[in-house]
């Protein structure tokens, strides 16, 4: 990785130009392929701020850009504070792209084949439980209610209001679903 180092007012020893080569290469350990990186310091002049020295570190690389910056009382700390953030960063920035790489499902995965629909035979189909409920008319809010107490995803009732079987279901965003059963019109 290309290590720039900058400043602005800023006075860099050659002891904390080498560490801060050091650790920042050792970013390209937890995302392959940055190319290059700049270090920038600068100080802040505002004599009630505690911590002057700043640093900023940009990382580039393999589609990605990462921006991070910190301040500490010294160069040093401001680097270790920075670093931190910017191995944060791509530590995200990776589980990111694993997780869009290996997805198994869903939207994203458009270059997967579709499996053949395996349909049960009769005789294959197995029920493990079976329940029978008393249904007594209610509204979808009473639905989605009564579907938070026993803990279940979904919940059948009779709807209330049109007296037909209706299915409240919660979605995978957290919120809620209503299926309405409806006489087909022809």
């Amino acid at each position: 990785m290309d290590v720039t180092i900058s400043s602005r007012g800023v006075r860099i020893s050659p002891d904390l130009e080498g560490v801060v080569i050091e650790k920042v290469a050792r970013l390209d350990r937890l995302l392959a392929g940055l190319d290059r990186a700049e270090v920038h310091f600068f100080e802040e002049k505002n004599p009630r701020i505690p911590d002057k020295d700043i640093c900023e570190i940009h990382v580039e690389g393999h589609g990605h850009t990462l921006h991070c910056k910190a301040a500490g009382p010294d160069e040093l700390t401001a680097v270790e504070r920075t670093i931190h953030k910017a191995e944060r960063g791509l530590r995200k920035l990776k589980t990111k792209e694993k997780n869009r790489l290996h997805h198994t499902g869903g939207r994203h995965d458009k270059h997967q084949e579709a499996g053949a629909i395996v349909i049960p035979d009769a005789t294959d189909i197995d029920f493990v439980s079976e329940k029978q409920i008393v249904n007594e008319p209610m509204s979808a809010i009473e639905a989605v209610q009564q579907m938070e107490t026993i803990g279940h995803d979904f919940f059948l009732f009779t709807n209330s209001e049109n007296g037909q079987a209706s299915v409240v279901y919660r979605r995978k965003a957290g919120a809620y679903g209503l299926l309405e059963h409806t006489e087909t019109v022809t």
